[in-house]
This record gives C-alpha cells, sequence and structure tokens, in this order.
C-alpha cells in the first residue's frame, strides 16, 4: 500500500527560501501550500480560480455596458479608428489612457462594443482571479481558502466603500491594473521586492493612480521594515524600482501631457471644475454621504482589532503595513479637504489625486484576508469558535450571491442606461403635477432608447451629429453616433474639460433637469444645434412638457417609441430659402 505524504511547515527566513520537510498528512483546512506555490498543485489552485471567476461573474456580470465601459470602450474604439464619430468632443479629446488602448482597444475594430465588453470583462475577471488566489494562498495557503476570502472582499468592497470605488466590474483601464496590483501586493508580503515593484509599475502603465500610490506604499513598506534581515538595501533594491518606473513611463507621459501648452489659468479652473463640480463623490471628503462614511469607519475598526492581534505574524505584517498606508492617505485627503474648505483652487489642486481610492480597496483587501488568517490560526486552539465564524462568513457570501442575482433578475438593465436616472423625478418638479407623459419602467424606457439608437444608425449619415437628451450616457454605444455633449463623458485634459463644461452649461441649464431639451425654445435648440455642428436633436418625451415645431422624423408613426422623439434641424441655407419662399 502506498504510503501517504502530508505537509507541516517549518519557516526559515533567508531572504525568499522557505523549507518544506514532509511528515504526516494534514487535516481538511492545514496547510496545503509552503508559501512558494511549489506544494500548491496547479489542479487546485485552477478549481479555487474557477470558482472566484464565477463568483466575480455572479456579482458584477450585468448587461453591458457597465458605468465605465460607455466612457472607455467609445474611447478606445474612436483611438483605433479615429473617422468613427469623428468631432465628438470627448472622443477627439486627449487620449489619457494610452497603455489600455494599445493592449486592448483593437479587440473593437474586430467585435462589437457589447462583444468587445463581454471578452474584457472574461480577460479582465480571470486574471483577478488567478491574481486573488495567489495573493491569498501566499498569506493564508489552505485548500478553498480564496474562494471565501474573495467573496469577503467583495462583501466589504461592495457595502462597505467610502468614495466609490471597486475593482471588479466593467472592462477599463483599471481593471487591468488591479490585476498587477494584486500581484504585486503578492510579492510584497512573499518579500519578493524585486517582483513588487515591477507588477507596481505595470499597473501604473494601465493607471497611473493606482499604480503610483501602490509604489509609494510599497516605499513606505520598506521604510519600516529596512531593518528586518528579508529586507534589501536601497542600493540593491534600486535596479527594481528604476524598472519599475520605466514600466510605468507609458501611463505616465501621457499623464504629464495631458496639459501641455495649456495656460496655467485654464488649467485651474478645468482642475475645479473637476473635483468640485464632476467628480466630488469621489475626491471630496466633505461631500461624501454621511452613512458611506460610517460604514467605513466600521470596517476600519474591524481592521485595526485584527491586525493588532496579528501584529507579531511575520507573514501578515507586510499587508497590514500597506493597508495602513492606504488609510493615513484618506486620512491626509481627509484633511486636506477640512482645512481648504475656503481656498476652492488650492483644495482642488491636491484633492484631484484619488486620496481614497486605495483606502477603500486596501481595508477590504485587509480585512477580508485578515479573517481568513485568523480563522487559520484559531483553528485548532479554538475549532468550535472558528466553525461558527467559517460559516457566518460563507452564509454572508452566499446571501450576497443570492442578492446579486435576485436583484439582476429583477432589473436587466446595464448600469451606465440607469447611472444618468432617466426615470427619476427631478426635485424642481411639482410633486402635485399631473405627468405630461405616462410613467414608464427603467425597462420600457431602455427598451424605448433602445429602439431610437437603432433607428439612428440605419437611418441617419455615419458623420451626423445629435444633441441628446440630459439623462443619457451611452448613444456613443447604441446609435454609433457623434454627440455635442454628455455629463459621464467628460475629457482628461484641461482645455478638453473647459470645453466640456461650458456645453454642459449651454445645453444642459437646470431647467433641463426637468423638461430636457424642451427647457430651451425652438429657435435657441436650432441656434445651439448649428453651433455645435448637430442635425439632428433626440428628445426625451417621457419628461419634455412639448415637442418641438421642427420636423419630426421619428417615431415615424404613433406607438413606434413612447418616450424619444428625433427632430431634424436644416442647415442654414435650407432655413433662410424656406422663409423667403
Amino acid at each position: 500500500m502506498p504510503r501517504r505524504v502530508g505537509l507541516s511547515i517549518s519557516f526559515l527566513s533567508r531572504n525568499d527560501e522557505i523549507l518544506v520537510s514532509r511528515k504526516s498528512p494534514p487535516p481538511l483546512l492545514e496547510v496545503i501550500d509552503s508559501g512558494e506555490g511549489r506544494d500548491y498543485s496547479w489542479l487546485q489552485a485552477a478549481v479555487e480560480i474557477a470558482f472566484i471567476f464565477l463568483l466575480f461573474f455572479i456579482l458584477a456580470g450585468s448587461p453591458p455596458p457597465g458605468v465605465g465601459e460607455s466612457h472607455y470602450l467609445p474611447k478606445a474604439k474612436h483611438y483605433w479608428d479615429p473617422s468613427w464619430c469623428r468631432g465628438d468632443l470627448f472622443l477627439d479629446s486627449a487620449d489619457a489612457h494610452l497603455t489600455f488602448y494599445w493592449c486592448f482597444g483593437w479587440v473593437t475594430q474586430y467585435c462589437s462594443l457589447t462583444t468587445t465588453a463581454w471578452i474584457g470583462r472574461g480577460v479582465t475577471w480571470l486574471l483577478l482571479a488567478a491574481a486573488w488566489q495567489r495573493l491569498s494562498v501566499a498569506l493564508v495557503p489552505q485548500r478553498l481558502m480564496s474562494i471565501l476570502t474573495a467573496g469577503l472582499m467583495m462583501i466589504f468592497l461592495r457595502w462597505f466603500h467610502m468614495a466609490g470605488e471597486w475593482m471588479v466590474g466593467g472592462v477599463e483601464a483599471k481593471s487591468f491594473a488591479y490585476v498587477f496590483f494584486l500581484l504585486s501586493l503578492e510579492c510584497l508580503v512573499r518579500r519578493r521586492w524585486t517582483g513588487a515593484w515591477l507588477w507596481m509599475g505595470a499597473a501604473a502603465a494601465f493607471h497611473v493612480l493606482i499604480g503610483g500610490w501602490g509604489c509609494v506604499l510599497i516605499g513606505g513598506v520598506w521604510l519600516l521594515e529596512r531593518n528586518q534581515p528579508d529586507s534589501p538595501s536601497l542600493l540593491r533594491m534600486m535596479p527594481a524600482v528604476l524598472g519599475g518606473f520605466v514600466l510605468s513611463l507609458p501611463g505616465l507621459i501621457p499623464a504629464i501631457l495631458l496639459n501641455k501648452g495649456v495656460d496655467p489659468e485654464i488649467a485651474r479652473e478645468a482642475t475645479t471644475a473637476y473635483v468640485f463640480e464632476r467628480l466630488p463623490h469621489h475626491l471630496v471628503f466633505h461631500r461624501f454621504e454621511h452613512l458611506y462614511m460610517a460604514r467605513q469607519l466600521a470596517l476600519l475598526i474591524a481592521w485595526a482589532a485584527l491586525a493588532w492581534h496579528q501584529r507579531h505574524d511575520v507573514r501578515l505584517r507586510a499587508l497590514h503595513l500597506f493597508v495602513l498606508g492606504a488609510v493615513l492617505m484618506g486620512a491626509v485627503g481627509a484633511a486636506i479637504d477640512q482645512s481648504l474648505l475656503w481656498q476652492r483652487e488650492l483644495a482642488a489642486r491636491l484633492l484631484r489625486y484619488y486620496w481614497f481610492r486605495l483606502s477603500d480597496s486596501m481595508l477590504a483587501i485587509g480585512v477580508a484576508l485578515a479573517i481568513a488568517a485568523e480563522l487559520s490560526r484559531r483553528e485548532k486552539s479554538q475549532p468550535g469558535l472558528t466553525a461558527a465564524v467559517m460559516t457566518l462568513a460563507m452564509l454572508a457570501v452566499g446571501i450576497d450571491l443570492s442578492y446579486a442575482m435576485w436583484s439582476r433578475s429583477e432589473l436587466r438593465v446595464p448600469g451606465a442606461f440607469l447611472q444618468p436616472k432617466p426615470t427619476q423625478t427631478s426635485p424642481l418638479e411639482d410633486p402635485h403635477a399631473a405627468p405630461t407623459q405616462p410613467e414608464l419602467s427603467p425597462q420600457q424606457m431602455f427598451a424605448e432608447w433602445q429602439r431610437v439608437c437603432d433607428w439612428i444608425e440605419r437611418e441617419t449619415p455615419a458623420q451626423a451629429g445629435f444633441l441628446t437628451p440630459r439623462r443619457q450616457q451611452t448613444f456613443h454605444w447604441y446609435a454609433q453616433r457623434r454627440e455635442a455633449v454628455n455629463w459621464k463623458d467628460v475629457p482628461q485634459d484641461a482645455a478638453g474639460l473647459m470645453r466640456w463644461k461650458a456645453a454642459m452649461e449651454e445645453l444642459y441649464p437646470r431647467a433641463t433637469f426637468v423638461r430636457d431639451l424642451a427647457a430651451h425654445s425652438d429657435d435657441e435648440l436650432v441656434r445651439l444645434a448649428r453651433k455645435y455642428n448637430a442635425t439632428y436633436i433626440v428628445l426625451d418625451r417621457a419628461r419634455a412638457e412639448r415637442g418641438l415645431k421642427l420636423p419630426r422624423i421619428y417615431p415615424t408613426f404613433p406607438g413606434e417609441n413612447q418616450a424619444y422623439e428625433v427632430y431634424f434641424v436644416p442647415p442654414l441655407a435650407a432655413a433662410k430659402e424656406g422663409a423667403a419662399q
């Protein structure tokens, strides 16, 4: 009879080497990985990665486009085919994420935007699952534990964020950046400093802020750990630092060049608009919802308690120091915000760097892995408590998955369509006034939006320009035509951002939240259409109180569309000729 062989781990610090001795067989949750991965079979890893991928699919698999996909993928398509929607304010603006366009944007030339989104999601979810499995096993090398930690991480990130950060969702630049970010963290906790710097540099190539802040935090961990026997000297580590810097250049250089040659006053105005008008929900601490602050404070307290109990665990020390750095970054952001409440320009210049991005993600990562490590540590000494907490953790993940599936089955509408709240009643409206049109559900509004966009794609010239409803951000995606401006698609360069701001203020004043574009007079709409080189106007009749006294070309028959109408704006010469006749 063949002899059964198990693993018992003995850790000897000698740079990154770990010696393994083979003794008695392990129980179900005993350590099965040496820390180097040699004894964790590829089949075990593949099974866990497959389950993590499935978990990501269930939690993030809403129909495309996601809220970021409607922004990133049309820009990527236009980058590879500048003739597509040529003349669009956003699509023609400076390209801030060249690495993403180079590595993935070319897919848009062979597939539809929706197919491209699914391909990108599949690739990034699989890579994120593999990277997470490696990080989890590096800290808690137990069978199937990486699946539980992934589920916990998603719970904490989905329900305890403060500034709206996410890791697993639609495909965009940061989806790839977080793959390299997690691989860098794995190297860091294994004390592989070279890999940590190089992977984080690759993350910065895709998203300069995620990778850049990650490099800062790696440097902070090294400063606190530099006297440990497994920490290299600065001189010995310098080639890796320089290598990471070189890898980051494809993301860093475009970001630096965005405002090259722009007047400093314009750059200051653009930064202020970007921070305080367009993205305060991500960047400005005093604009965050108090509930969001409270729930992240609860997560912070949980992490602090776990980190204190695990302060002597060599494996977790680097992770907790990294989380501490991310939390301190968030505290700095809050301090900047509170100390510069009356100095908006200076506050904007500092707050634009997303101080709260990594505190959102790292607290979720840190607590998920710390809980798993604590369960592993107490498994033998407190088996009853460990089993109870493990059951609660699995139940929480199951409830989160069930809720995600139920909510998606109730409302199978893309997030990018829902984000501008197309069916929400405006606070400016009279709550006692009778609606001008029958109320439509989000599903009905989405179906009507697809119908009008399909008609536009079939029946209008490829280079036609449009004025579009205020409460939408997917016109590029569905109609494949250029538009004057929309709220979501803000350019990243200062000059483009100021053009965007001027267009938004002129086309969508406050009254358009109530009456859509019909808040303008017909003459004013014609003037605006000609100014922005638009020959068509799409009107949201579910919100507008009136039709326009312009040639209506859609719907073509009664009942064809309950929510949207398309009007033709005659060229100036044709209008003068008609007036003369």
